[in-house]
C-alpha cells in the first residue's frame, strides 16, 4: 500500500523537477507525475474495495482563486485535469481570502483528487506563462490565443497520459493473472476500475445539486498564434516517458 502523503510528496518533487532547465528531466518528470497519479487512483480503489469501504465520499472545495477575472485557458487547463484524474472542475463565485468576492474553480472529488491536481494546475499554468514568454510573436490578442492553443494541446496530453497510465496497469495486471494461472489480478483492476466508475457517479450527481457553472475556455481570435501555442503546448511531455522505477511502475499489488 502507497501512503498517500509519500505520494503527494513524490508528485511535488516530480513537479520540482518539471522546472528543472534540463529538458529531458522536466520532460521525464512531468510525464511520470500524471501517469503516478492514474495508477495511485486505481491502487487506492483497489484497496478500498479489499477492506470493504462501500461509501463513495465526494467533497467540494476550492481548487484556486482567480479573482475578477476568468481566463479561459486557465478553465481548459482545470478542466482537463479534472477529467483526466476523474473529479469535476467548475467555475463559481464566492468569498476569497482577501474577504472580497471572487471567481473560484472548484473541485468535486475525494481530498486526494483535490491535492494533487491542485499541484498539477500550479504547475501547468507556470509552464504555459514561461511558454508565453518564449511565443514568437507578441501583443494581447496573440498572447491570449496563444496560451488558449498551449493549454488545449496540454489538456489534449493529459487525458491521453491517464489512458496510458490505464492501459500499462492493464497491461502489468494481464501479465500477472498469467503467471500465477488465475485471474485474480485481472479481477482485482477490474474491482477498482468499477469504484471509480462508481465515485464518477457520485460526482456527477454531487455536481447536480450544486449551483455551479462548468468551465469553459475562449475562443482563439488569433488562429496562428492559437497553432504556435499548441505546438509549444506540445514540448510539455504529459503522455509518456519511463516509469518512476520499482514500487511506482503501475501494477496494483494483491
Amino acid at each position: 500500500m502507497h501512503d498517500k502523503s509519500k505520494i503527494i510528496e513524490t508528485i511535488q518533487k516530480l513537479l520540482a523537477l518539471a522546472t528543472s532547465d534540463n529538458v529531458n528531466e522536466a520532460a521525464t518528470a512531468a510525464a511520470s507525475a500524471q501517469r503516478l497519479m492514474e495508477k495511485y487512483d486505481i491502487e487506492q480503489a483497489a484497496l478500498e474495495v479489499e477492506s470493504g469501504d462501500d461509501d463513495v465520499v465526494v467533497s467540494t472545495e476550492v481548487l484556486w482563486e482567480l479573482g475578477a477575472r476568468v481566463d479561459g485557458w486557465k478553465g481548459i487547463l482545470a478542466s482537463a485535469l479534472g477529467t483526466a484524474n476523474h473529479a469535476k472542475v467548475y467555475t463559481s463565485r464566492s468569498w476569497g481570502s482577501t474577504g472580497k468576492l471572487v471567481n473560484t474553480f472548484q473541485i468535486i472529488g475525494s481530498k486526494d483528487q483535490a491535492n494533487t491536481i491542485r499541484y498539477m494546475y500550479a504547475y501547468l499554468t507556470n509552464e504555459v506563462e514561461r511558454l508565453a514568454k518564449d511565443a514568437p510573436g507578441s501583443g494581447r490578442s496573440y498572447l491570449a490565443s496563444f496560451r488558449l492553443g498551449a493549454a488545449a494541446e496540454i489538456g489534449t496530453r493529459l487525458r491521453d497520459a491517464a489512458l496510458q497510465a490505464r492501459k500499462e496497469v492493464k497491461v502489468e495486471a494481464a501479465k500477472e493473472s498469467l503467471q500465477a494461472g488465475n485471474g485474480a489480478s485481472l479481477a482485482r483492476l477490474q474491482s477498482a476500475l468499477d469504484r471509480i466508475d462508481a465515485r464518477s457517479r457520485a460526482i456527477a450527481v454531487h455536481a447536480g445539486k450544486l449551483n455551479l457553472r462548468k468551465t469553459s475556455g475562449s475562443r482563439a481570435s488569433d488562429a496562428s498564434a492559437f497553432h504556435a501555442g499548441k505546438a509549444a503546448g506540445s514540448t510539455v511531455r504529459l503522455g509518456g516517458g519511463p516509469s518512476l522505477g520499482k514500487g511506482t511502475s503501475g501494477s496494483i499489488r494483491g
